[in-house]
């Protein structure tokens, strides 16, 4: 009986920092040395020359050519010359060569049947990968110590990779001589294809046109801060229904450039741009999504076939403005059910492209999301000359109208239409959650916008919550986390109002109810409490503010390795409980890859962190009349090397007692950015985890000043310029 049994290659000849070729090469035999087949290692890279002249390479010696001369090639690997012998299935398919089958040949088929055609993404959904420790495989699994250690030396001075079958379903790749020194936004990426000619990148089209073109996608990767000379991969859970082929390539997201207009060109009305995109080839637009944005805030446009965008310029403000088109995709196969931890899974790429507004009229502020707490709101338009304007509030369903304004400008100005939330006789109050305005100059210019109300205020200052997750097998760092997080952080709280102690604070100073505390440990045992713990907590409004981690992380759960977990869906509906004023006042989630990506939508369905504890985006609160607040996430690996534990108390004490951390001098109205600016230089290898703070920046520890910030008053704020 016939067997096709699926190949497991790598392509490895290429220089760090270049797409590694997963196109064949030539080779001329002429000079080079014959040698005979027990002279080449068990796993070397062998290229196999066709019919065609071109030579592909495979991760050893196919077992079916034994009559095809090999050559031993200058860098370490060998050239074998198939181009006299008839390779079998599985050989020829790896070299992209197309074969007869055995009915057309005239002989009996008796092999299996062929594997579903699915796409990459499904075909590799279940490996995992993980870098190996070599120090602790030492001292814990001599097996795979032991594997590594087995790879022959590398002669090579390129960016190459070396591959070996470990147990029944797993590779271990040794990574040579890659330097990432010299990189900021990239990663060193492991891709995975089943086709070793596939193209490594292809054109975006996200209207799907491009979704047929199936290729690389990233089976792993590791920060461009942490590649190392030599690195140990491993690759487990393979699929070997499938030919799997590796190659590493640095990968930092898709490539976005947009077209249509000059830099710096001056526009107007609604404009005709393009984004022109380009992805790993595996990639489908069911894992991409694409944010238009003005200078960081929501643009008003359509995007098309072939990426075109419609964009009304109206509905930003006159001026030099920059156009940011993000793109944002999820090149991993992995399953979205459950997530793994601690890896990169998406990937962001933003392009930008600056032009000159010039619109007679324009929407300045739409202040959507004003809080009825605010008693009146003002939503804002600019006239570039002197203009007949007029405008109408009205109910988005019935038109009935609420408000509504005429006039003349006599000069270039900005508009402001104030609305105190009411019905038309200004008294009654307005129940619906949305309201519709209608504005027109005369020039004629006509602009209009629905906004949301905010009625999900933001819980006043109360206690904090303090949990973070017990390393399995690493009683050093849990002593860290013990003494940092359980004994300190948790003592500067707790301590917040003692005459005696560092703080010094009084309640007219800060607020009631500072001083509460609920802490938690998440051992690395399933069912551990922890769970129901978040639930209490987050579920009470004796508790504003959370402090979580160290902990294990991915951007939509955290968990300890091996204990409890919590997804994103969780975190929002035990924290959503108490409404209507649910939203967290300041939230700090010291996990790998907690931050929210630019977009607000998820692809996977799991809201982003921010969205799970109510964090509204930083644009959408500064100018915004509502209940502010702030959170801080990471968009990269958190490193425990680092102590993270240290940092996570660090950075909470400069917000809580300001820039003089001592009895008596400590000062509770120091903005939050200021504090993580003070931590990033403070902790030096604080920035390569890509902290990022969502929501306001100038949010402060005390709560006595947040009706001030509510309205925009930020004249109590000290550290406003981080």
């Amino acid at each position: 009986m016939k067997k096709t049994i699926p190949t497991i290659g790598i392509i490895a000849a290429a220089a760090a920092f270049m797409a590694v070729a997963a196109s064949a090469q030539q080779f001329d035999t002429s000079g080079l040395e014959l040698v005979s087949r027990d002279q080449v290692p068990a796993f070397a890279t062998v290229w196999v020359q066709r019919a065609d002249g071109y030579a592909v390479p495979l991760p050893c010696l196919p077992l079916d050519l034994l009559n095809a001369p090999v050559y031993a090639l200058p860098n370490g690997s060998f050239l074998l010359d198939a181009t006299v012998v008839q390779p079998s299935g599985r050989t020829a398919s790896a070299m992209g060569m197309a074969l007869q089958s055995d009915s057309e040949e005239g002989g009996d088929d008796d092999s299996p049947p062929p594997p579903p055609d699915i796409a990459n993404y499904q075909k590799f959904i279940g490996q995992a990968f993980s870098v190996i420790d070599t120090n602790a495989a030492a001292a814990n699994d001599t097996n795979l110590y032991s594997a590594c250690i087995s790879f022959p030396g590398d002669t090579n001075t390129v960016g190459t990779l070396q591959i070996a079958r470990y147990g029944a379903d797993a590779v271990i790749i040794k990574a040579n001589h890659f330097d990432y020194s010299a990189e900021t936004d990239r990663d060193f990426a492991l891709l995975v294809c089943d086709k070793v000619q596939t193209p490594t990148w292809k054109s975006i089209d996200l209207s799907g046109s491009s979704d047929g073109q199936d290729g690389w996608l990233v089976q792993g990767s590791v920060p461009h801060y942490e590649v190392t000379e030599p690195m140990f991969l491993l690759v487990s859970n393979i699929n070997l229904t499938y030919n799997e082929f590796f190659q590493a390539i640095p990968y930092g997201g898709p490539q976005v450039q947009i077209t249509g207009a000059q830099p710096y060109g001056t526009v107007s009305g609604t404009i005709t741009l393009q984004a022109i995109i380009a992805d790993l080839s595996g990639t489908s637009t069911t894992n991409q999504q694409i944010a238009v944005t003005v200078n960081g805030l929501a643009a008003r446009c359509a995007v098309g076939p072939t990426n075109t965008i419609s964009l009304d310029t109206r509905y930003a403000q006159s001026g030099s403005e920059e156009v940011e088109v993000a793109v944002r995709s999820l090149p991993v196969p992995f399953n979205p059910q459950n997530p793994p931890l601690d890896a990169k899974l998406e990937y962001e790429t933003t392009g930008t492209l600056p032009l000159d507004f010039e619109n007679p009229a324009f929407l300045v502020n739409a202040s959507d999301l004003c809080s009825p707490d605010v008693g009146t709101n003002y939503i804002l338009f600019g006239v570039s000359q002197p203009d007949q304007i007029q405008a109408v509030i009205s109910e988005p369903s019935s038109g009935r109208v609420l408000a509504s304004y005429a006039g003349y400008v006599p000069w270039a100005t900005t508009v402001g239409l104030a609305w105190n939330f009411t019905e038309a006789d200004g008294s009654t109050p307005y129940t619906n959650d949305t309201y519709r305005v209608h504005f027109v100059a005369n020039d004629p210019t006509t602009l209009d916008i629905t906004n949301r109300i905010d009625k999900e205020g933001v819980r006043s200052g109360a206690g904090v919550i303090i949990t973070y997750a017990e390393e399995a097998h690493n009683s050093f760092l849990n002593q860290e986390f013990y003494t940092w997080i359980n004994q300190t952080l948790t003592f500067l709280y707790n301590d917040i109002y003692d005459q005696w102690g560092l703080t010094q604070y009084y309640n007219w100073q800060i607020g009631l109810g500072r001083n509460v505390t609920a802490g938690y440990v998440n051992t690395p045992t399933l069912n551990n409490g922890w769970r129901g713990f978040m639930e209490q907590t987050l579920g009470s409004l004796i508790y504003s503010d959370a402090t979580i981690g160290p902990t294990h992380g991915s951007p939509w759960a955290i968990a300890a390795n091996g204990g409890d977990l919590a997804s994103t869906i969780d975190l929002a509906r035990w924290a959503s409980a108490p409404s209507p004023n649910w939203r967290m006042r300041k939230v700090a989630v010291w996990s790998c890859y907690s931050a929210t990506s630019y977009l607000s939508t998820n692809i996977t369905g799991y809201p982003t962190f921010p969205d799970a504890f109510g964090i509204r985006p930083q644009l959408v609160q500064h100018g915004g009349f509502m209940r502010k607040n702030a959170g801080l996430f990471f968009k990269a690996d958190l490193d425990q090397q680092w102590n993270v534990a240290e940092m996570e108390e660090g950075f909470d004490q400069l917000w809580v007692t300001g820039p003089n951390g001592y009895p008596g001098g400590c000062d509770p109205t120091w903005a939050i950015g200021w504090a993580l600016a003070q931590a990033m230089s403070q902790y030096v290898f604080m920035q390569d985890a890509k902290p990022l703070l969502v929501g306001y920046r100038w949010l402060i520890y005390t709560s006595v000043y947040d009706d001030d910030l509510m309205r925009n008053d930020y004249s109590q704020v000290k550290g406003r310029g981080f």
